[in-house]
């Protein structure tokens, strides 16, 4: 969706979901069904390709400044209230026994086509409006 005219994009899906509704509810079935395939794991897999990839286009190498401390998981228990510490033993998390996914040249180049094909169907429905 463009962010000139955000509404006028909202309403063409709209439209387009109104008129096509065996299409739409397709995609909305098949988007469901991937949501709940989904597992933290992969989540975390993305997370990581995601960065690795924005870190590749840094140009700077980050340094650790002299003044630095590294301060153990422990030491955030002692400034934390009681809502606070149950917080962070429910949101503890531990290394993956398992590491991260490769993606294949091959899934790069199909998610690049893929992408292309998404830009074609918006900047299609963008001459409707």
């Amino acid at each position: 969706m463009r962010l000139k005219h955000p509404l006028c994009g909202i309403f063409t899906f709209v439209q387009y979901g109104h008129f096509h509704f065996p299409q739409a509810e397709a995609i909305g079935k098949s988007v469901q069904d991937f949501m709940e395939s989904l597992t933290i794991d992969r989540i975390y897999d993305y997370m990581y390709h995601l960065i690795v990839e924005y870190a590749e286009l840094l140009d700077f190498k980050p340094v650790r400044p002299v003044s630095a401390l590294e301060e153990c998981v422990e030491s955030l228990y002692c400034f934390a209230d009681q809502n606070q510490v149950q917080f962070l033993a429910r949101s503890a998390t531990s290394p993956s026994q398992t590491p991260p996914c490769k993606l294949a040249a091959q899934a790069n180049r199909k998610i690049d086509k893929m992408i292309e094909e998404k830009k074609k169907i918006i900047d299609s429905t963008q001459l409707l409006m």
